[in-house]
């Protein structure tokens, strides 16, 4: 289900999202734990996240209800927000019950990270605004995923708290990126072109070891 394509992998998203939001619908406990599985099978971050979800039972879906109704960007206030459990395999779940939010996980961090620090190296910042400050995940791969240098430096994220506020920021950004001026996103979609661009900086985050991205100045 995973998707070899852009196509493809937007299609599988979609239809696990539809799974996930009629499971909700029907109260089905059953077919949202599987619909969660499935979204954590496609993004390969079961392992992580199987015992959580199978042990929540039937408070699973009332606790996913609360989530997509508290992290509704329009209204999203992060320093007013209970817990929320934060993982990369549950901010996957996660976006696909919350419009426009971004699956921000290890490689979203890094390549958002490493565009901030050559935007402020450009721009004579000589540090990283609060704004754009955000947080670094824990990950299981080998990949350098740290573009930190210098005074341009980013914290690893910690705690749910911290992970939710990169997550709100990120996704107002992006969405600001995709849908407030005209770019090479503009001829996709409202959500197609969100993706894409997530889908960019995973491929940019996979690795930001060595990276040296010249950025040029749009008019």
């Amino acid at each position: 289900m995973r998707g070899t394509s852009f196509g493809e992998t937007r299609k599988a998203l979609q239809d696990l999202g539809a799974l996930l939001a009629r499971s909700l619908a029907e109260g089905d406990a059953q077919r949202c734990l599987q619909a969660c599985l499935s979204v954590l099978e496609w993004g390969g971050v079961r392992r992580w996240n199987d015992h959580y979800l199978q042990t929540m039972g039937s408070r699973l879906g009332p606790q996913l209800l609360a989530v997509k109704r508290k992290l509704r960007l329009e209204s999203l206030d992060t320093s007013a927000l209970p817990p929320i459990r934060m993982s990369s395999g549950m901010v996957k779940i996660y976006s696909l019950l919350v419009d426009d939010l971004v699956m921000y996980d290890s490689r979203v961090a890094a390549a958002l990270c490493l565009l901030t620090r050559l935007f402020c190296r450009e721009a004579g910042i000589h540090s990283v605004p609060r704004a754009l400050r955000f947080g670094l995940l824990p990950h299981r791969s080998q990949a350098q995923r740290d573009p930190s240098e210098g005074s341009y430096s980013f914290p690893t994220v910690v705690r749910s708290e911290a992970y939710l506020d990169s997550l709100a920021r990120a996704s107002w950004l992006l969405r600001a990126v995709v849908r407030g001026r005209r770019s090479l996103f503009t001829c996709l979609g409202t959500g197609e072109d969100l993706h894409a661009l997530q889908s960019a900086l995973f491929m940019l985050g996979y690795d930001v070891g060595g990276q040296r991205l010249g950025l040029t100045r749009s008019t």
